[in-house]
């Protein structure tokens, strides 16, 4: 075992065991590792109180065991940011109360991070390369979130123009590292995946205070629950490129009044996408979205509770077109 600023070691450093005795454990509050360390023992700074940050910048990094930082009740910030996809064990963060987590790609499971977490998390960045399950912070009808205010995400993609392959040792082509480039992009306030062309927007902070929200223009799916619980936004503006709203995706946005969607391509979901919000006055859509989706209107009882109006388009006053379509489907 070897010390290094009061932790302790593995003979290589490669492995934080936890604080190097119990007076050290009790006087530690923020946590730096080794420049060699990759990862963190089981229970190494288990319910040690008085740990407030947690700090790990390592390309190597790899991963956190169990019950690593289990009972660390005044763990606040944590970021952990690596090139490699980080493990994190079961119960790792337990009964903590993060507040802030900037965190990079990562393998896990949902014990890691416990109910706790999930009602005191305010500030989430997301650091990533490939591919993750972003749906571990899409907020539910749980109530799970509810206190996130900001998302900060910035994915790395590779360069299409800029990319070089190697063979492997096993005989597989494999992208070259050292000369394959990436392009690194950043959106705000929204968590969002590609899928071949699709750009599908899975989450928007619960507790985010904009009264007035505009969808990125780009997004071109709006996914299950992305806005759920949000109790502040009173109108939504959907851009031009969206082709598929999903159900439950404005579910119990308590101060909701107004939905804009611009694209005449757009597609509804088959169920309710907007359950229990008392003061959802409006829906907006293009004539051609209309048509689209007229079946889908006139069979669900969503519509038969609000106004659904048509945008101005082609020419046509809003009244004229307000008047086609206000016997049926307004209140």
């Amino acid at each position: 075992m070897k010390k290094y600023q009061n932790l302790a070691y593995s003979d290589d450093f490669t492995t934080c065991l936890g604080p190097y005795n119990e007076r050290a454990g009790m006087s530690l509050t923020s946590l730096r590792l080794h420049k060699n360390c990759t990862s963190i023992a089981i229970g190494a700074f288990q319910k040690y109180g008085n740990l407030e940050e947690v700090y790990i910048e390592n390309p190597s990094f790899e991963s956190i065991e169990e019950f690593a930082f289990e009972g660390c009740t005044s763990l606040k910030d944590v970021t952990i940011l690596s090139d490699k996809k980080i493990n994190i064990g079961e119960a790792a963060f337990y009964n903590t109360n993060i507040e802030n987590l900037k965190i990079s790609q990562f393998r896990y499971k949902y014990q890691e991070f416990d109910e706790n977490f999930k009602k005191t998390l305010k500030n989430l960045y997301l650091v990533g390369f490939d591919k993750y399950d972003n749906h571990f912070f899409m907020p539910d009808d749980n109530d799970e979130f509810s206190n996130l205010e900001s998302i900060i995400e910035v994915k790395k993609e590779i360069d299409p123009e800029n990319t070089y392959f190697r063979m492997s040792e096993n005989g597989k082509i494999e992208y070259d590292d050292e000369k394959t480039k990436t392009i690194e992009y950043t959106m705000k306030d929204f968590i969002y995946d590609k899928l071949h062309d699709a750009i599908i927007l899975t989450a928007y902070p619960p507790a985010k205070r904009d009264k007035i929200v505009h969808v990125p223009e780009n997004i071109t799916n709006i996914s299950v629950r992305s806005f759920v619980l949000n109790p502040y936004i009173e109108k939504i503006y959907i851009g031009s490129a969206v082709k598929a709203i999903h159900l439950d995706s404005f579910n119990r946005c308590d101060n909701l009044e107004e939905i804009v969607i611009k694209s005449d391509d757009v597609l509804l979901g088959n169920e309710n996408i907007a359950k229990k919000c008392p003061n959802l006055k409006n829906i907006y859509l293009t004539t051609k979205a209309y048509q689209k989706n007229i079946k889908i209107v006139k069979n669900n009882p969503l519509y038969k509770t609000i106004t659904l109006d048509v945008l101005l388009d082609e020419g046509k006053s809003f009244k004229e077109i307000n008047n086609v379509y206000k016997e049926n489907f307004s209140r």
